[in-house]
């Protein structure tokens, strides 16, 4: 790619990562970027080094792009996002309680990404808790101003009621199950919750009705 007949080409290393990427040639995407970053550290070139990682499944190299970031906060802060793209649960879960703890406005996306979390560490009641701190009654102990339907978009409200929903089916509460199924958006998640709430009230006709519609 880089030679002719009469030598190398003098090309910027950004075409050759812009046309391997056109072409779904990610590992000849990953040298150049690698090239690059050995000659310039810059915020861009580390983001696209961890979602190239990311995108050839290479797990331990992102990751390790991630503590990179980590050690060097100068050149970039690590993102919150990054974590739950690498599957580190925890670590983004940490990274979500600090922005919620900071004191700031809460930010509808914080408390979706710090549910996500919740729900991949099967941490049912600590799901619940938080859905009742931030989107359900406002409890006096807490300072936190709880999120109104008005405060989301239309798809982060269903979000929010799919998360509430699966925390409330899995510690079988069935009211709330309910009533967060009905906040959902068409789909087969809402089908397969309606199919529970039939299934829980001995309606297998309704339930297979609902099963039926979502296939």
């Amino acid at each position: 790619m880089e030679h002719w007949g009469k030598g190398v080409l003098d090309i910027r290393n950004e075409v050759y990562i812009k046309a391997a990427k056109r072409c779904n040639s990610y590992a000849k995407a990953l040298r150049y970027v690698e090239k690059d970053f050995h000659h310039h550290q810059e915020p861009a070139t580390l983001v696209e080094l961890l979602r190239i990682n990311n995108i050839l499944q290479q797990p331990k190299a992102a990751l390790g792009v991630l503590k990179y970031a980590q050690l060097n906060p100068g050149i970039l802060s690590p993102e919150d996002s990054w974590y739950e793209e690498l599957q580190q649960w925890s670590e983004a879960l940490h990274m979500y309680n600090l922005k919620l703890e900071s004191g700031r406005d809460v930010h509808v996306s914080h408390v979706l990404g710090k549910l996500r979390c919740l729900e991949a560490l099967n941490k049912w009641t600590d799901m619940q808790d938080t859905i009742d701190i931030y989107w359900g009654q406002q409890q006096p102990e807490k300072k936190a101003p709880p999120i109104t339907t008005a405060d989301m978009s239309t798809d982060q409200s269903s979000q929010m009621a799919t998360l509430a929903a699966t925390a409330a089916w899995r510690l079988s509460r069935w009211n709330d199950l309910e009533k967060y199924t009905d906040q959902m958006q068409m789909s087969y998640q809402r089908h397969f919750f309606s199919a529970l709430i039939q299934i829980n009230k001995s309606n297998y006709d309704a339930a297979q009705e609902l099963i039926n519609q979502s296939r």
